[in-house]
This record gives C-alpha cells, sequence and structure tokens, in this order.
C-alpha cells in the first residue's frame, strides 16, 4: 500500500505546475491525480525491483557507474 507524506502534496503540486507550463491544460482535472498516481507507482515498482535485483548480485557496482556517467557529461570525478 502506498501512503502519502507531506513531501507527497509538494511533488503532485510540482508534477500540476509541469503540466500547466508544458501545455498539458488540455487534460481534465480528474486524469491529472490518476496520471501522476501511476507514475509514482511505476517509479516504485522500478525501486522496488532494483534493490530485489541488488541483493541478489545483479546489476553493475555504482562506482562503474557513475564513472560511465561522469565521463559521458564530463563532470569531474569524485576524490
Amino acid at each position: 500500500m502506498i501512503t502519502q507524506t507531506p513531501a507527497d502534496t509538494e511533488a503532485f503540486l510540482q508534477f500540476l505546475t509541469e503540466q500547466v507550463a508544458n501545455g498539458e491544460v488540455e487534460k481534465t482535472p480528474e486524469e491529472l491525480p490518476r496520471i501522476w498516481r501511476n507514475d509514482r507507482a511505476e517509479a516504485i515498482g522500478d525501486i522496488r525491483q532494483s534493490i530485489q535485483n541488488m541483493e541478489a548480485g545483479l546489476g553493475r557496482p555504482l562506482r562503474e557507474v557513475d564513472g560511465k556517467i561522469r565521463a559521458k557529461h564530463n563532470f569531474p570525478r569524485d576524490t
């Protein structure tokens, strides 16, 4: 079960603001909360799956991924 916190309310307000700024005003007031909830549930599911993968020893080490991202975007190496 997904519970709601004050931070969720702030995140939803930000989502609504972005939708209006991006011209998504043709969506109904009923659609926007449904879209936000679906996106949030999907993100939470992705995070849970990533944790399960990590616990199962799947994936790549953070140092490897971090190094590739920093090289790709010319970010300085973390010291």
